[in-house]
This record gives structure tokens, C-alpha cells and sequence, in this order.
């Protein structure tokens, strides 16, 4: 490939950091806004991406706020799973605008509404 039909650096990244979301996201509850999983390296490797690209990526966005570390996670059979990554409420609206997507509502602030409208 040549080097004017690489993408820019700024544009990289932001599929990068688009694609750590993604997987992150998976583990948000949307009803409470919570993040119910977290997930270890392996979960956001992809051929383009190694482990080494991965680390580095990862601990900037839990320095930006965007994603959130968690050591001694357990899995769902109860015994010792690791450590992860999660995603927080800043991340998931970056995530939806870096996708170009409106951030669902949730079914809590729905439910919400509803009962204000009833009252």
C-alpha cells in the first residue's frame, strides 16, 4: 500500500479507539449505566492490533477516563478471572460519536419518563 493511501494518524486511532469501545461497551448495562464485565487483553486483540498496541491504547483511554481498570474479577462461575477492562459513562458517549450513532436512552430514563408523564 502506498503512503498517500494510508490513512492519517488521527484517523487510525479513532478506529482503534473505536473498535476498544466496542468490545468494552459489550459489558454496559444500559438499564443502570453500570459496567457489568470487563474484559481481559485477548478480548480486544484482532489481527491488526497486537497485544503490545493493545496495553498502550487500553491504559490511554483509563487515563482519559474513557475505560476503567479492575484487578481480582471473578468470572461467572464463581472462581478468580483476572483483571479487565471496562467501560465507563464518558467512554460509551464517545464510543456512539465516534460510530456516528445516538447513544440509546436506557431503559431506566424511560421508564422514568413514562411515570412523569403518567403523574
Amino acid at each position: 500500500m502506498s503512503a498517500d493511501k494510508l490513512p492519517s494518524i488521527p484517523l487510525a486511532r479513532q478506529a482503534i479507539d473505536a473498535h476498544m469501545l466496542s468490545v468494552a461497551y459489550n459489558g454496559l448495562d444500559i438499564r443502570t449505566g453500570e459496567t457489568h464485565s470487563y474484559f481481559p487483553f485477548c478480548a480486544f486483540i484482532t489481527q491488526g492490533l497486537t497485544r503490545e498496541i493493545v496495553r498502550g491504547v487500553l491504559r490511554d483511554l483509563t487515563d482519559s477516563g474513557l475505560c476503567e481498570y479492575r484487578a481480582g474479577l471473578f468470572r461467572n462461575d464463581g472462581e478468580v478471572g483476572g483483571a479487565g477492562y471496562g467501560i465507563t459513562q464518558r467512554g460509551a458517549k464517545r464510543y456512539f460519536e465516534l460510530a456516528g450513532e445516538e447513544a440509546p436512552e436506557g431503559v431506566g430514563k424511560w421508564w422514568s419518563q413514562l411515570h412523569e408523564v403518567a403523574a
